[in-house]
């Protein structure tokens, strides 16, 4: 893990030390945080719920872009904090546009990871495979494809993204 993802993280446990429901990292860092390899992580997504959402913005100093929507994505909050090496993103009510439906994105596990002292939570495999599979964008398939090389064979993927940008 590099120094950008591994200091991002700690300052995302700190964060979230005073969440009272319970919090994912997910997307691409939590395939990273499950050995995923190679994989570039550019941001560190966390889903909290609606209650803590706001709580833990107002504390790090965050506002919130209010419900937003893209023609994949829709969050009832978002915000980014940039006082990390990555940015981070914190999400509320996610919903993935996929067959012409918006399914909300719901964990049933959490997985406890330490990254040095700290403890982060990221749902199972099982589920971030799925949930990069849902969210379908090329960086997202290379995740799952790396992730499933390290479960099952440990052989390593192509070092780009299918659309040629570089991980």
């Amino acid at each position: 893990m590099d120094w950008a993802l591994r200091d991002t993280l700690k300052g995302v446990a700190d964060a979230m030390l005073s969440a009272h429901d319970p919090w994912w990292i997910i997307g691409i860092a939590a395939a990273a945080l499950h050995g995923a390899s190679p994989i570039r992580v550019a941001e560190v997504d966390v889903l909290v719920s609606a209650r803590d959402a706001k709580c833990i913005a107002r504390a790090i100093g965050v506002e919130s872009a209010g419900k937003s929507v893209s023609d994949r994505f829709l969050f009832d909050f978002f915000a980014t904090w940039h006082d990390n090496p990555l940015p981070v993103s914190l999400m509320s009510g996610i919903r993935v546009y996929n067959k012409d439906i918006w399914e909300s994105v719901i964990f049933q596990q959490r997985v406890p990871i330490r990254v040095e002292h700290a403890t982060l939570y990221v749902p199972s495999v099982i589920e971030v495979l799925g949930t990069l599979t849902a969210f379908g964008r090329s960086k997202d398939v290379y995740a799952v494809d790396a992730l499933l090389c390290q479960i099952h064979n440990g052989r390593n993927v192509e070092h780009e993204y299918s659309d040629g940008s570089p991980i």
